[in-house]
């Protein structure tokens, strides 16, 4: 197996600091690009972006990846570039994708592209493994955030009387709202002929209200998106401002829009989730694939 210890070793003694810096500091690649750098922290060569040793090498052959809380692309593509693994961003964590050989026959090798969630805090740890493949040092804790049905069904409760009328409403218009409707519950702000946006707490008011008035506004408030389908309904001309000694009139367009039930339903329950506590947390296996819903 490949020495990465020796060889990103050999790497920074190669590099010249770069002059006149209070601190050590050798790019590990283009030397503008002095955010990516490598460095020895102690006998541990560290490949380092920004302030985090994301990749570390050790002299016993280990090689630990941590990203401090910078679950983002440029730190996944920062481990995949010096790391032996794929990494990405996926599901709103950063994953390693590492090769674990089960076992070695003259027609088969066993073999498997675990995934492991990089943590948000700490450091995971591999280590060479027989047939040039790794195994992770110590346990492994991955945890979900699973629904609870039982507490999702309490929380979801108190909405269900406006999705009756919502969905009585939309199978009596063939899922249609119209824009001289939206006009009448929703003002407009004049400056800009948008409609006002309201945020989630209040539209989770309207809908919990048991007012027509209220329950039709947060139901023109929810399908201000996913529309499948629309039509011009009015274009509005306002009149010309002088930008930068220009006069400019940008016209707004607004649309009949055509919804179905049940996206209204899906966004209104994210919105529920948010602000209730549905969830359990359950430990899980690492698997082949980048997990939903990992913490």
């Amino acid at each position: 197996m490949r020495n990465y210890y020796q060889d990103y070793k050999n790497l920074h003694d190669s590099i010249t600091p770069i002059r006149g810096r209070a601190v050590d500091v050798r790019p590990i690649g283009e030397r503008r690009r002095d955010w990516e750098t490598i460095r020895m922290d102690g006998n541990v060569v560290a490949c380092r972006l920004h302030n985090t040793d994301v990749v570390r090498y050790y002299p016993d052959g280990k090689i630990g990846l941590q990203c401090n809380g910078w679950q983002t692309p440029s730190t996944a593509d920062f481990m995949h570039t010096h790391s032996p693994w794929s990494c990405f961003k996926r599901n709103k964590k950063l994953w390693v994708m590492v090769l674990q050989v089960s076992s070695v026959t003259l027609v088969d090798v066993g073999h498997k592209q675990m995934h492991y969630p990089i943590p948000t805090k700490g450091e995971i740890v591999f280590e060479p493994s027989e047939y040039a493949s790794w195994r992770p040092v110590g346990d492994i804790v991955v945890e979900k955030r699973v629904v609870n049905r039982a507490k999702a069904r309490e929380a979801r409760a108190p909405y269900q009387p406006f999705l009756q009328w919502a969905k009585t409403f939309l199978k009596m218009s063939d899922g249609w709202i119209m824009h001289e409707t939206r006009k009448q519950v929703i003002p407009m702000e004049r400056n800009y002929f948008q409609y006002r946006n309201y945020n989630e707490p209040k539209v989770l008011e309207l809908t919990r209200s048991g007012d027509d008035e209220q329950f039709l506004t947060a139901l023109c408030v929810l399908l201000s998106s996913s529309a499948i389908d629309k039509r011009v309904a009015e274009v509005i001309q306002p009149e010309p401002m002088i930008i930068q000694g220009a006069n400019v009139a940008m016209p707004t367009t607004h649309y009949d829009l055509r919804y179905d039930y049940e996206s209204l339903r899906t966004r209104l329950y994210k919105m529920v989730e948010k602000v209730s506590e549905i969830h359990d947390r359950v430990r899980v296996g690492v698997s082949e694939r980048a997990q939903t819903n990992v913490i």
